[in-house]
């Protein structure tokens, strides 16, 4: 099934990564809280490491770097979740529309989008 369901488990949510927002081992917190129990429940494999110095920093500048990228993605804006669209597929109708009315208006294709 190229669509299936992902399971969140109790405590592993997007709310739950909101409350870490600004702790000192913030990364090393949302591997541990969040994505551990992501891919217990779901079998995953090839997570990022959010406690890479070399792609979020290290100390303070992780901290900030994390926390800002959380409220990035809580934006009221992003909160797609009362929307409903033909077969469920949101990002993939936003992607066609994107495509059908800003890349052919740069005279871009779509690998250059």
């Amino acid at each position: 099934m190229p669509f299936a369901p992902i399971t969140v488990s109790e405590g592993a949510s997007f709310r739950d990564m909101v409350a870490l927002k600004g702790k000192p081992d913030l990364g090393d917190q949302i591997n541990k809280k969040i994505i551990s129990p992501l891919v217990s429940a779901n079998r995953l494999s090839d997570m990022p490491d959010f406690n890479d110095s070399i792609k979020f920093g290290s100390g303070k500048e992780q901290v900030d770097r994390l926390s800002n990228l959380i409220a990035i993605f809580g934006n009221p804006a992003l909160d797609f979740s009362k929307n409903h669209t033909e077969g469920g597929d949101i990002l993939g109708d936003a992607y066609e529309y994107l495509m059908r009315h800003f890349a052919t208006e740069g005279g871009k294709n779509k690998g250059q989008f």
